[in-house]
């Protein structure tokens, strides 16, 4: 198990559902770190769920700087040097690339799994199952990472596509597949044809040798892999965190899916999901959508005029100067302070 580490994406910023957070929660948190149904967050969610097939010490949570007023209390049992803040988000390019590297550099022989945090899964226990399934398969074919495929309930052109290749293995009951191609986010009416042709939906789950998929940038996106060559030589000097800054505010955004499963999709393999429900809650319409199918209470919106503060009602305008005094106190704390000390 020690070679077995996971990466939790919890960098974006949900723009889609940002009008329905603000809603739901009165300020602008990401969807990651809100509760639509009971108690615990999305990212929650995915960390307990990384944690039944990956020690704790060995899940790397990747944050986006501007959101530690949520993730400072969201990860506060986290181990520090398992949390990488980013200076600003720059897509799944870099928020999986970022973490890889730290992994890499503390185990050069490690498989990985890959978390996005905004993903809503029934049959835990099953998925679990899968997923220590996928993490012995790709132990023993380290240059074929495995992607996870949900079989879909209808045409959507906001999900990527998976055409199932020919199959390559049976593991306890489960069989895995070569991809034949991948196309991110369709127009409707190819999404209509592959969903007609029995094609799964890309959950971005990821599982695979550490080193394959870095020498996957350094092959398909050598000007993100060079620059964050700067980030990697300077681990563990005093000029590692303003580093991360300098790089950062020179990157591009890099979509992992587009620049490199669609060109390179045949290095792949897919493993379908059976036996769960899976969905990316990516959509208003999406979460309401699940919750009504399941019998879930989602959580109530917040009262339009005022928001609570520890038991208090505050104005709009005195919740937004309670906003910035909070900025204000976080400002160089733990997270930060950490990466300075690696």
């Amino acid at each position: 198990m020690h070679n077995t580490w996971g990466i939790v994406l919890a960098g974006g910023n949900g723009n889609r559902l940002q009008q329905f957070t603000r809603r739901l929660y009165g300020d602008e948190r990401p969807k990651q770190y809100c509760a639509f149904t009971g108690t615990r967050s999305m990212l929650g969610h995915t960390i307990d769920r990384a944690e039944r097939v990956i020690p704790r010490n060995n899940i790397l949570t990747i944050i986006d700087r501007s959101h530690l007023r949520y993730s400072q209390i969201e990860l506060r049992e986290r181990p520090a040097e398992t949390v990488i803040v980013q200076p600003v988000n720059r897509d799944t390019g870099p928020g999986i690339l970022h973490p890889l590297l730290h992994i890499c550099r503390k185990n050069r022989d490690a498989l990985v799994a890959i978390f996005p945090s905004d993903h809503f899964i029934l049959g835990e226990e099953r998925f679990a199952e899968i997923m220590s399934a996928a993490l012995s398969l790709a132990g023993s074919s380290l240059q074929t990472p495995i992607l996870l495929g949900a079989a879909p309930d209808r045409w959507d052109t906001s999900y990527g596509w998976i055409d199932k290749g020919v199959r390559t293995e049976d593991h306890k009951g489960m069989s895995m597949y070569q991809i034949g191609r991948f196309w991110e986010k369709p127009g409707p009416d190819l999404a209509q044809a592959l969903y007609l042709r029995g094609c799964l939906w890309n959950t971005l789950v990821i599982i695979g040798s550490a080193m394959t998929l870095v020498q996957m940038f350094r092959q398909w996106t050598p000007q993100l892999f060079n620059q964050f060559e700067e980030i990697r030589i300077s681990f563990g000097s005093p000029r590692a965190t303003e580093t991360v800054k300098e790089v950062y505010s020179r990157l591009h955004p890099v979509n992992f899916s587009t620049s490199i499963l669609e060109p390179v999709a045949d290095r792949f393999q897919v493993l379908p999901l059976s036996g769960v429900y899976w969905a990316d809650w990516g959509s208003e319409q999406q979460i309401i959508s699940d919750c009504r199918r399941f019998g879930l209470a989602l959580r109530k919106e917040e009262p339009a005029a005022c928001h609570l503060h520890e038991g208090r009602e505050f104005t709009p305008r005195q919740t937004e100067a309670l906003k910035i005094k909070y900025n204000k106190f976080t400002e160089g704390l733990a997270y930060e302070k950490n990466q300075e000390n690696r």
